[in-house]
């Protein structure tokens, strides 16, 4: 009997195109990655 190959068999199930976020659009609407985290006593 022939072994299969579990990688190949499932790799269809992962192996998707993705549309990424064009980032210089998203900073000019104000987007920002990184926010800082503390905030200065008032």
């Amino acid at each position: 009997m022939k072994k299969r190959n579990p990688v190949a068999k499932h790799a269809q199930l992962f192996t998707v195109a993705k549309v990424e976020a064009n980032k210089k659009h998203r900073a000019k609407k104000g987007y920002q990655k990184h926010k800082k985290a503390y905030r200065q006593a008032a």
